[in-house]
């Protein structure tokens, strides 16, 4: 059930798209299921795209089980005998056949598809071996032969190059050096214009060493075409000694009374030979090779000297040879003074460079523990902050932080107002209570008084409002005082935070600045790193060329081997035939 769940559900997606379900895809016809196998066939190859209904049921099964073995099926028969069953039942669209093939092929669909591909140009053509005497078809095989390599080595690069990941990074570094040489370039052809446009007769001393530069770029191209002929001479002059040997070879086998295992045990030891060559005397050849294409690439690499720089180098190298044999005189006379101390010196350079990197280590691991003791109190007060100030998890920005202090020093100025107004309202109240007292002391009936003056006045209560408004006030004042506090707290918790974060910043300014020239150290040896690389990509793509070419030669070789096989085994046949012949004439004439 499975099974038919992964076929239905690869089914309906491309590239297929069939939109079926379990039911649907129970109900398909036997030929609506081969149908379906080779719509899967044609994704792989477009050339096994047809319709089951209008091609011969024994085309249809040969088709059918070659493509199977191109792919190379688990499921096919190895005996002659069960292959015919298997070729019906596919044909017939039997379930028990068509499923496992179909489940196989989507579950390795872009395998198989690349499988498919590789097929069409390596697959071997089939030649029989009485038409493989004929020296133009057996040319023209080994030429197929060699071109189905060259197929594979290309087809190993490319997939190579697609699995690579790109490096945007290095094509940018290089555009960049491109593009500021190119404006160094510029620069230094304008002011060499500018100086010589007064000079008389430059523009003909121009064009004659424009000339002598044309010459001279066609003698150095010529000369390394000239290398290369004679390399190609040289190999050519080598396979053409090997040849003649070999022929050489086979004269005297044929000539003389060699044997078979004779003949055999000759070429067995002259493919000894050849393999000792490809595995010792070619790779040293080809590390040679190497470190002379490395030197020429750092060579290349470096800027044009002048004259005048060869000439200031030479001075520099005379006069740090001249400083090195007074340094020389000078060790040699210490040394003879103190013949049994030699290593003092170099023992008390040691000491003092190993307590310098011990000072330099202590002090490192001091500044990386201050480094995280700085994060861990950062955070600290980054959270402090974040529950004060209703902050998710970032430090306030400059602008943020300016908006809050300007938010708290409106709010400070509200509430010292508001203090002075209360103040004053508190002082008023003092003197209403006192005025109030010197009332009561007048006239003890001044509640019912008040009374009375309120119902007559029309304002009966007032003085249990006023009561109230004043008990509210006093919760209001405590509100307020609360608040009060609050703002401190937070003014103070900001003034404690911004003195910190200066005196952070300023701590962590020197490793800052240590960081900055770490980092520009890493962008030079990053670059450095980036140009080492691509020179050791080019030397790269030299010796893969080498190594094909070499590979090639062997097969070259190799099949030079078979081929003088083929002809001794087919000499030796009509050597036997001819016997034959002639022994039953010999027969004939004795009776």
């Amino acid at each position: 059930m499975d099974e038919i769940q992964f076929i239905v559900a690869k089914l309906n997606e491309p590239p297929f798209k069939k939109k079926l379900s379990l039911v649907d895809f129970d109900d398909k016809s036997p030929s609506e299921l081969v149908q379906l196998l080779m719509d899967v066939f044609t994704s792989m190859d477009e050339s096994m795209g047809c319709d089951v209904r209008q091609v011969d049921p024994e085309e249809l099964s040969a088709k059918v089980f070659t493509f199977l073995s191109v792919l190379k099926y688990p499921g096919l028969p190895t005996e002659e005998e069960l292959r015919e069953p298997m070729k019906r039942a596919l044909v017939d669209g039997e379930k028990h056949v068509i499923y496992p093939v179909l489940h196989w092929s989507l579950q390795r669909l872009p395998a198989l598809q690349k499988r498919a591909y590789l097929a069409k140009y390596l697959v071997p053509e089939p030649i029989p071996q009485e038409f493989m005497q004929d020296e133009a078809l057996v040319q023209l095989s080994q030429d197929y032969r060699a071109l189905q390599g060259q197929f594979k080595e290309v087809h190993k690069q490319i997939d190579k190059l697609r699995a690579e990941p790109t490096r945007p990074a290095e094509v940018k570094n290089e555009i960049a050096t491109l593009e500021d040489e190119r404006k160094q370039l510029a620069t230094k052809i304008d002011r060499l214009k500018r100086q010589t446009e007064s000079e008389d007769g430059f523009g003909a001393l121009l064009e004659a060493t424009s000339q002598l530069r044309q010459h001279q770029d066609e003698e150095a191209q010529m000369g390394e075409k000239r290398r290369r002929q004679l390399m190609i001479l040289q190999h050519a002059k080598a396979r053409s000694d090997e040849a003649q040997k070999r022929l050489q070879s086979l004269k005297q086998s044929q000539s003389g009374s060699m044997t078979a295992l004779e003949m055999l045990g000759a070429l067995e030891a002259e493919v000894t030979e050849l393999g000792q060559r490809v595995t010792e005397v070619m790779p040293r050849e080809i590390e040679q090779e190497t470190a002379r294409m490395t030197k020429l690439q750092e060579a290349l690499f470096e800027q044009p000297r002048s004259r005048e720089d060869v000439e200031e180098l030479s001075s520099e190298v005379d006069l740090l040879d001249e400083r090195c044999a007074q340094l020389r005189q000078q060790i040699d006379s210490e040394l003879k003074g103190r013949l049994d101390n030699k290593l003092a010196m170099f023992r008390q350079t040691a000491v003092v460079a190993g307590k310098k990197l011990a000072q330099k280590e202590s002090e490192l691991e001091e500044a990386e523990q201050a480094l995280g003791k700085a994060k861990a109190e950062v955070e600290a007060k980054d959270l402090q902050l974040s529950e004060v100030g209703g902050s998710a998890s970032k430090f306030m920005t400059r602008e943020e932080l300016k908006a809050y202090g300007n938010q708290l020093r409106e709010k400070t100025h509200v509430y010292k107002k508001s203090k002075l107004d209360l103040a004053e309202s508190r002082a008023e109240l003092v003197r209403l209570g006192r005025t109030e007292q010197i009332l009561r002391g007048r006239d003890r009936n001044l509640g019912e008084f008040l009374d009375q003056l309120e119902a007559k006045r029309g304002v009966s209560g007032y003085r249990d409002v006023v009561s109230k408004l004043e008990h509210a006030s006093a919760e209001a004042r405590g509100v307020d005082a609360l608040k009060e506090g609050t703002l401190e707290e937070i003014s103070a918790i900001v003034r404690n935070m911004s003195n910190q974060l200066k005196e952070r910043k300023a701590f962590l300014a020197p490793q800052i600045k240590k960081l900055r020239e770490v980092r520009k150290e890493f962008q030079e040896v990053d670059a450095e790193y980036s140009r080492k690389k691509q020179s050791y990509d080019k030397v790269a793509v030299g010796l893969e060329v080498e190594r094909q070419a070499a590979e090639h030669e062997a097969d070259a070789l190799q099949e030079d081997c078979l081929q003088h096989e083929s002809n001794y085994h087919y000499y030796a046949n009509l050597t036997g035939i001819a016997q034959a012949s002639v022994d039953r004439v010999r027969n004939e004439d004795k009776w």
